[in-house]
């Protein structure tokens, strides 16, 4: 924490949301965004809100949407992945799920044992848990993600009985 309130470090993304979850705060809200409790929140292009992850995870563009919404079950955001990544950087990985929308260009998601090409108009969904990391091909790409944010007033027992019931 100290890191991050000095600026020496940003945060990850599973980071942020932990910090965010353990301060009643969202994400967003986190990152310099006012907080609205509006049901219906309207964010124009030119109003993201950018915010970066930590060092090792430099060349990713994140843009904040639907930031000032104070409560809410998903964090969306629009992410381009750098063309090239360092090989030897641990893949991330966080709590919930993710769903990546490819909006333009081709993007690589890389899983410890696959990698899944992705093309504009594709769309990946999965357990965020597993490790993972992306790049953009050719050109940088833009993807809309929504990464789950898991109900923390849940018991681990009462989150397994929704899994198995949605199976």
């Amino acid at each position: 924490l100290s890191k991050l309130e000095r600026g020496l470090s940003s945060p990850t993304i599973a980071t942020l949301l932990k910090l965010a979850q353990a301060l009643g705060r969202s994400a967003e809200q986190l990152i310099g965004q006012e907080a609205q409790d509006d049901d219906i929140v309207l964010v124009k292009a030119g109003e993201r809100i950018p915010f970066t992850r930590s060092k090792e995870r430099e060349g990713y563009v994140y843009e904040a949407i639907a930031a000032s919404r104070t409560q809410k079950a998903m964090a969306p955001f629009i992410m381009t992945p750098p063309i090239s990544v360092n090989e030897k950087t641990d893949l991330a990985s966080h709590a919930g799920e993710e769903f990546i929308f490819l909006v333009a260009g081709v993007m690589d998601v890389i899983f410890e044992d696959r990698v899944v090409r992705l093309e504009t108009g594709d769309s990946l969904y999965f357990n965020a848990s597993i490790p993972h990391r992306s790049r953009s091909i050719g050109k940088p790409a833009q993807a809309l993600v929504v990464v789950s944010i898991p109900d923390t007033n849940m018991t681990e027992q009462q989150q397994i009985s929704i899994t198995v019931q949605k199976s």
